[in-house]
């Protein structure tokens, strides 16, 4: 977010995805996320997830962490049935069947590359219990990540469960009740790296 947010201006050694990487011992070859992202775009799951690899160097990933769905809770996409087990539509219509996209695009175009799918972290907005302006619980979305990743061959990293970064203590470890600051940064880094370790 903009710097008007108390905690917003980090440097990207702060980021999680810096954290990760740096603590692993990963090269980034992209960092292929920008603010609004929704699962349910063509931009997203036919563009965006089959340009992972290093434009520069050609390197390709050998690890590939989505970490996305909030943007689609937030709008009100129907999470829709999709579960992993067959191949996701063409055009897909709902976040689970662009979910399964985004997947099977990446495991097309990366041969062997390992894919850790993050559930989001709660509700941004709380004033409305944890549905969406169409009345979708945000676990409904979770419930299709793990499901799509597990049925996938993807592995899952619970961040909504896990991070320690929960409904009622989101205000400490964001800037908006969205974006993690620098202590919500190391708690999703730590999540992230111990499921990878």
């Amino acid at each position: 977010p903009n710097n008007n947010y108390n905690g917003a201006n980090i440097n990207v050694q702060e980021t999680w995805w810096y954290k990760v990487a740096d603590e692993i011992g990963y090269e980034i070859a992209v960092n292929n996320s920008w603010s609004g992202s929704v699962v349910k775009g063509a931009q997203t799951y036919s563009v965006r997830a089959k340009n992972l690899h290093n434009t520069t160097t050609g390197a390709k990933p050998d690890v590939v962490v989505i970490f996305m769905g909030v943007n689609d809770y937030a709008a009100g996409t129907a999470v829709g049935a999709y579960d992993g087990t067959y191949a996701p539509p063409a055009n897909p219509n709902s976040f689970s069947e662009a979910y399964g996209k985004i997947i099977q695009n990446i495991k097309d175009t990366y041969d062997g590359v390992e894919i850790y799918c993050c559930t989001f972290l709660p509700d941004r907005k709380r004033n409305s219990g944890s549905v969406n302006k169409q009345g979708i619980d945000e676990k409904a979305y979770n419930n299709a990540i793990r499901t799509i990743a597990e049925n996938m061959g993807a592995k899952v990293i619970d961040l909504y469960n896990n991070s320690g970064i929960t409904a009622e203590n989101i205000s400490q470890y964001t800037v908006d009740r969205l974006h993690p600051n620098k202590l919500g940064m190391d708690l999703v880094a730590k999540t992230i790296v111990d499921a990878i370790k």
